[in-house]
């Protein structure tokens, strides 16, 4: 199960402030920052530790429902803030007291209240005072935050599962809740309970939901796991609400793992089913550059069907995806999805000329953020070099850069005899050009013939039914013309 992280117990629900130095004050506790994205529940300001005038707040809110609440409780709420703020801990108590004199109800009170309690360090003394304010005021939702890092840090685990359970079930649009509810039930054996809390939450919100990693990975698991048709047969209707750019992230992030394999399968073949439907109606008509895009993206969901299957122990499944990933996209990662793949199945050869090749994709000079994006990989790459190297494998291609250019690069018939070059999209179906059109209206002459030449069987895994989108340069000499692919 996630876990908020240690010592959030004073997150700050609706406002962090800070006043000038104060010599005379006691330095303050540093608040710890959440590890989940609290954002998406409250605002809160940095708290740096040497600032020894920090001091947490609850100012009262002008909600509708405060201003037509006792107008002398509200201005002593008001005023109990005020003393927190010099750090008049006495007045503020004193302060609040007389506002529970008046209205024991009052928004605001008893969140005051639990505030300057957990200052105090009077932990289980603060949580009472937030739960009665949620008793009252159930819609401030801002506050389990709170509740939920008091209750971790006092060690009420099984408390948890119901402060999950009523937070879900509120009117916030974030499906953190309702994921940790579920989590917890997985973790006690209840991945069917999981699955009917995640139709029955109020937090639950599909077009929110195809964005959160987390949500669909607590679903995912308490269905696979399930060992229950029913659960089975609802996971393809959670994969079908998901995008495919999540869909192929959470695949992707998981076979790097090794865990949960069938599930990244599941979500990666999901991922291409989604772009394989679309693609059916991708035209080379007006602006394609959304369609190139998404061919892009379709070659990065073989790159990763490719290796999940690779590391389930399906090779032959798996070839056939990682060479078209690599063809179409030559890259580090790519590379090195391919050569591991190479190397595992006894072609250490092309093992090491794949690893060769994936180091030449990468510029002599990147930007500083793709060289770390990268870094990691290539260092594995490059080990992996020096392995085969060392073990006395020879390259089959002396100059990796002329094997990159030549790995995008088709040599075709000049069946006209014509000299020229231009641009062209392409629209590539069962590894054949179905339709094509140049850009800018420059076009090669005979170009109908020379492109009907074409065939791509590599580019394309086994009994693929996309369309992919293209950008390739077409140059044509005396007797023969070359068709280049852009990435």
């Amino acid at each position: 199960m996630r876990t908020v992280g240690n010592l959030v117990w004073l997150i700050l629900a609706w406002f962090v402030a800070s006043t000038p130095a104060l010599s005379q004050a006691p330095a303050a506790e540093p608040i710890p920052v959440p590890s989940v994205d609290s954002k998406n529940y409250f605002d809160f300001g940095h708290v740096n530790s040497s600032d020894k005038s920090s001091f947490l707040l609850i100012p009262v809110p002008e909600t509708k429902e405060n201003l037509t609440g006792d107008p002398r409780a509200d201005k002593l709420i008001r005023s109990a803030n005020d003393a927190m703020h010099r750090r008049d801990e006495a007045s503020a108590k004193e302060l609040l007291d007389q506002a529970k004199k008046v209205a024991p109800e009052q928004l605001g009170l008893w969140g005051t209240y639990g505030i300057l309690a957990a200052h105090q360090k009077s932990y289980s003394e603060a949580l009472e005072d937030l739960q009665k304010e949620l008793k009252f005021h159930p819609d401030q939702t801002h506050l389990y935050p709170l509740v939920e890092g008091l209750q971790t840090k006092l060690g009420q685990n099984d408390a948890l599962l119901e402060t999950y359970r009523a937070w879900a079930a509120t009117k916030t649009t974030n499906p953190y809740a309702v994921t940790q509810y579920m989590e917890i039930l997985i973790d006690k054996g209840d991945p069917l309970s999981a699955f009917e809390a995640r139709k029955d939450a109020g937090s639950y919100q599909p077009d929110r939901a195809k964005q959160n990693g987390q949500f669909l990975m607590a679903m995912a698991q308490a269905l696979m796991i399930s060992g229950d048709n029913r659960g089975k047969n609802a996971l393809y209707g959670i994969l079908g609400e998901l995008s495919y750019v999540s869909l192929n992230n959470t695949a992707s992030d998981l076979a790097d793992a090794s865990r949960d394999l069938p599930l990244a399968e599941l979500c990666a073949r999901a991922a291409l089913d989604e772009l394989t439907h679309e693609s059916k109606t991708w035209t080379l008509e007006g602006d394609s550059s959304k369609e190139e895009d998404k061919s892009r993206d379709v070659v990065n969901v073989w790159d990763t069907l490719g290796w999940t299957l690779f590391k389930e122990g399906k090779p032959e499944e798996a070839r056939s995806l990682l060479q078209a990933a690599w063809l179409n996209r030559p890259s580090v990662e790519m590379g090195k999805h391919f050569g591991e793949f190479l190397s595992a199945t006894g072609n250490k050869i092309a093992a090491l000329s794949t690893y060769q090749i994936a180091v030449a994709t990468m510029p002599p000079y990147g930007s500083l953020d793709a060289l770390t994006d990268t870094a990691s990989q290539l260092k594995d790459i490059e080990d992996r070099e020096h392995a085969l190297l060392s073990e006395g494998v020879q390259p089959a291609n002396a100059d990796p850069n002329a094997a990159l250019a030549s790995l995008k690069t088709l040599l075709l018939k000049n069946t006209g005899g014509q000299i020229g070059e231009a641009e062209y999209k392409l629209q590539l179906k069962n590894a054949k050009v179905v339709r094509f059109a140049p850009v800018d209206r420059k076009a090669v002459s005979g170009d109908e013939s020379i492109l009907a030449q074409v065939s791509l069987p590599d580019l394309f895994p086994d009994d693929s039914e996309v369309t992919l989108i293209r950008n390739a340069r077409l140059s044509c000499h005396a007797t023969t013309c070359e068709l280049s692919l852009e990435p």
